[in-house]
């Protein structure tokens, strides 16, 4: 499998356009109010139209208002969905894009959550009290190998 490289919580124009020019493959638009990255559509979008076409534009959301995907997506031109709230999975694939799930690891038991959704891929991320993602915290990486037996890109 191709490694591919996200560069995610992109807050302003210069930041997408040095992203891309650095080589990443996405860069990860957040769209959730309580992120200290988080941006408005506005910004979004104006971050959007100026990245080549080559850069997948990601949409990552905790627990949203199915009308805010559905603007984003058409807004913005997101071609991959990230879900890390407590979304079930038929809402994280009723958009017709790929999607992926995050799951916080805790331990070899959060695993099994895997079996529960049918988006695309999954985002393993550690589980931390003090906030839903890129908190800087690890679990244990053997998990990651460990979640390969669910058949779906880790």
């Amino acid at each position: 499998m191709e490694t591919r490289v996200k560069i995610c919580g992109i807050t302003s124009l210069a930041d997408g356009l040095a992203a891309a020019e650095a080589g990443a493959d996405m860069i990860g638009l957040m769209f959730y109010d309580q992120s200290p990255r988080h941006i408005t559509l506005a910004t979004a979008v104006e971050i959007s139209r100026a990245l080549p076409p080559f850069v997948q534009r990601v949409g990552v959301f905790v627990n949203p208002a199915e009308a805010v995907v559905t603007r984003a997506i058409a807004e913005c031109g997101l071609s991959l969905l990230q879900f890390h709230g407590d979304e079930a999975s038929d809402f994280c694939t009723q958009f017709g894009l790929m999607s992926l799930k995050v799951i916080r690891v805790r331990n070899a038991e959060s695993l099994k959550q895997l079996d529960n959704f049918h988006t695309d891929a999954f985002l393993l991320d550690a589980y931390s009290k003090n906030g839903l993602g890129g908190t800087g915290e690890r679990f244990n990486w053997d998990l990651a190998e460990a979640a390969q037996k669910f058949g779906k890109p880790i």
